[in-house]
């Protein structure tokens, strides 16, 4: 894996692009609670692990309130992960490393991604991905999208070799895939 990846301009915008369009089509079919129409009441958010020249990609989570029963109703997102400070793709990618936490390679990250994180955060990560995704909802209802869900090996490393091209093409795949966890319905994160 390359640090580089986070400095590709076209995948910035290519998130932020996907989750406007995600976030238009959930204005326009109204509150999923009472069917009212919802009013923009987006996040701000100021997210680890981005290059300084992307942070404006980064700077809201678009979210909506009901005019009607006042619900929240936060779409899908490519860009953020559930409430994790770090953009999206950070936790997928860490995760995935084949070897494990220790405190060089926690320096390493630090290095690299300019993002600090425990060894503790990463193993939690780890865990997560390893015993509690593959219970949840999402998961349980969209492994059938693979062939055989048991030779993707661990996760998330199996889903970004399970998606064909270049490593940045696979990351937009599986954030695009993962979206569903992250707002609506099936959240899980």
């Amino acid at each position: 894996m390359s640090h580089k990846l986070l400095s590709n301009a076209s995948l910035h915008e290519a998130l932020f692009v996907l989750d406007g369009v995600s976030a238009h089509s959930c204005r326009q079919s109204g509150c999923w609670h009472c069917g009212a129409r919802l009013h923009v009441s987006n996040y701000v958010r100021k997210p680890r692990g981005v290059p300084e020249p992307f942070q404006s990609f980064y700077e809201k989570r678009f979210s909506f309130t009901c005019a009607q029963c006042r619900c929240r109703c936060t779409p899908p997102s490519v860009r953020f992960f559930g409430q994790l400070r770090f953009v999206a793709g950070i936790p997928v990618l860490i995760a995935a490393l084949m070897r494990g936490p220790s405190d060089r390679r926690c320096r390493q990250l630090e290095r690299c991604f300019g993002v600090r994180l425990s060894a503790s955060t990463w193993q939690r990560w780890r865990r997560w991905w390893r015993q509690q995704f593959l219970f949840t909802p999402f998961w349980l209802q969209s492994r059938g999208h693979f062939a055989q869900p048991e030779q993707l090996g661990c996760l998330p490393a199996g889903l970004l070799r399970a998606f064909p091209g270049r490593l940045v093409e696979r990351l937009w795949q599986v954030l695009h895939f993962l979206s569903p966890l992250t707002g609506g319905a099936l959240r899980a994160v």
